[in-house]
């Protein structure tokens, strides 16, 4: 996954950088800026989950709810 394409689906789930890191469970929001910026690749388990997240957003919306709410 590009850093991009990367950042392209989290503006359009309407995530933050921190927001999308705490689905994630990763660290911060400045690992999330390092995928995007190109700086830190993404790990192939994050990739594999943006990839379902894009296949079916209906998991992106229980997610939300269970971790970010």
């Amino acid at each position: 996954m590009t850093p991009e394409e990367f950042k392209r689906l989290r503006q359009s789930w309407g995530l933050s950088q921190n927001d999308i890191a705490d689905l994630l469970g990763v660290a911060d929001g400045r690992t999330v800026r390092r995928w995007e910026a190109g700086t830190r690749e993404q790990p192939g388990p994050v990739v594999v989950l943006m990839r379902i997240l894009e296949q079916h957003p209906w998991l992106l919306r229980d997610l939300k709810e269970g971790l970010l709410e």
